[in-house]
């Protein structure tokens, strides 16, 4: 059975899953679960922290920025969740996820968690008796998240609005939320056709449903019902945020071993599929060599995808023979999606990375969004899992000349993932669709030139994103042979240096 214990500290953790004890206690799968409760901040806020905010928006005399990123403290997101559902039952249906070394890539659970107090005692609970904490928060969770004077200033670019607009969107969009509340299919049919329709919610709600209560008088939000289109960008957080909802409940089905349940919801999630095109890759833990959170909406239908970078601690990786760690930087402050958005747009490198590529990007700090245009074609992981032949020298060139570009224009791109590029179906060059975890170089480090070798060879980290022994291989052989021609080496650096004048 379940042992509940209130989450009294937040702290930044480390957690090894590949050790027995660990495993054991993952793969039992017992129901009900029966781990010690601990807090886990979740993608998104809770349901109850959102309604919280919306009203506050609706009672505001003048609403501010300061009231619209309210939603932005990382207490609202905190969901408690026994250690043995920690990772997702479906990673587990692969029998060496929790076991097997990816080249120092083990299993690594991160984040920031909440607690239970510390007794004095061993800890019982195999997953706490395990965890490793990096940093101490206390009580209160430490963030960056969004700062309202940048949210105040963006608001008219980013949502086509003012505060008072914005929170007259939320009460239609919390409206309705209580109209289909338990419905989730109709809800994603009336936000895909309110978007559709250029943000217009009245002709895409049904108002001849039996719902349809006080349509005359302007129901969906009473007072502030009227002809007003709901921003875009609003639309395309409530979808993304039903389209979370409903993969974090059949999650919980399949956990909880209700198929019946977990099959209904996946029926409905194939057909927002074949309708209307969307498809949601929710990646709601950190697990080091495996998943590094995300949430991606794929939209080809409306022509975009948007992206939202999860809550996570200031971290780097420690780079070891048998184990990569990480560690907490700066007191392992938690950086909320918010907060993420704003440092991206205040340091301008993201953006002028997308602009090199030819893409036209928005990023919203109202809502801690990314959102950018479809490149129809699979990603570089997919291409080459399907036939590892695909993995030519002339294919990792074009990664490492991404690579040199951010050299050139002083930046840090630790993240070399197959799935951050796609192969465009219309051909040409690999398109890189995933600059988020770029960071300035320090001046000292973009002057020495060990420090850019090392950089470059992280390039071969990418080898593990396939989880293929084979293919890793493979990559780490062309990365050996690129590194010691130099005259090829030049040649990238050109191409490289080529694309960063277009900046």
């Amino acid at each position: 059975m379940t042992t509940t214990a209130a989450a009294q500290r937040f702290a930044v953790c480390a957690i090894p899953l590949n050790r027995v004890p660990v495993v054991r206690h993952l793969t039992a799968r017992a129901v009900p679960a029966r781990g010690v409760e601990i807090g886990v901040i979740a993608q998104r806020p809770t349901a109850r922290a959102e309604a919280a905010w919306a009203r506050r928006l609706a009672t505001a005399e003048r609403p501010s920025a300061a009231d619209l990123v309210a939603i932005d403290d990382p207490h609202g997101h905190v969901v408690a969740t026994p250690t043995d559902r920690l990772v997702p039952a479906e990673l587990l249906d692969d029998g060496g996820f929790l076991t097997r070394n990816l080249g120092g890539w083990a299993p690594i659970l991160f984040g920031v968690f909440g607690l239970p107090e510390a007794s004095g005692e061993a800890p019982t609970d195999p997953v706490l008796a395990v965890t490793r904490v990096l940093a101490e928060h206390g009580p209160r969770i430490r963030a960056r998240g969004a700062e309202p004077a940048q949210v105040a200033a963006r608001l008219e670019t980013e949502v086509g609005t003012d505060a008072a607009g914005v929170a007259a969107a939320v009460g239609h969009l919390h409206a309705l939320r209580a109209r289909y509340e338990g419905r989730p299919a109709e809800h994603v049919a009336v936000l895909a056709r309110a978007l559709a329709k250029g943000g217009d919610l009245r002709e895409s709600v049904d108002l001849t449903a039996a719902d349809a209560r006080g349509a005359a008088g302007g129901g969906l939000a009473g007072d502030h019902a009227d002809a007003t289109p709901v921003p875009r960008l609003l639309l395309l957080d409530e979808l993304m945020a039903q389209l979370v909802a409903t993969e974090a409940a059949r999650r919980a089905a399949v956990a909880e071993r209700d198929p019946a349940r977990a099959e209904a919801l996946a029926e409905t999630q194939a057909v927002w599929g074949e309708r209307d095109g969307l498809r949601l890759l929710l990646k709601g833990e950190y697990i080091a060599g495996r998943h590094r959170r995300s949430t991606v909406l794929l939209a080809p239908g409306l022509g975009l995808v948007v992206k939202q970078p999860a809550p996570e601690p200031d971290h780097d990786i420690a780079f070891g023979e048998e184990e990569n760690w990480p560690y907490a930087v700066d007191g392992g402050a938690l950086v909320t999606a918010r907060g993420r958005l704003g440092e991206i747009v205040a340091d301008g490198l993201v953006p002028r990375l997308d602009r090199i590529s030819g893409r036209e990007v928005a990023f919203s700090t109202l809502l801690g969004l990314i959102v950018e245009p479809f490149v129809d074609g699979p990603t570089l992981q997919a291409h080459v899992l399907e036939d590892p032949a695909r993995m030519t020298a002339e294919v990792y060139d074009e990664l490492v000349v991404a690579q040199l570009l951010c050299e050139a224009l002083g930046v840090d791109n630790p993240d070399w993932h197959a799935a951050n590029f796609i192969v465009p179906a219309a051909g040409g060059s690999l398109v890189h669709i995933d600059w988020g975890a770029a960071t300035p170089l320090a001046p000292a480090e973009a002057a020495d030139p060990a420090a850019a070798r090392a950089r470059l060879d992280k390039v071969a980290n990418v080898a593990y994103s396939f989880h293929d022994a084979a293919i890793a291989e493979r990559v780490a052989s062309l990365h050996a042979a690129l590194r010691d021609d130099e005259v090829r080496l030049e040649g990238l650096r050109r191409r490289a240096a080529e694309l960063a004048a277009r900046a």
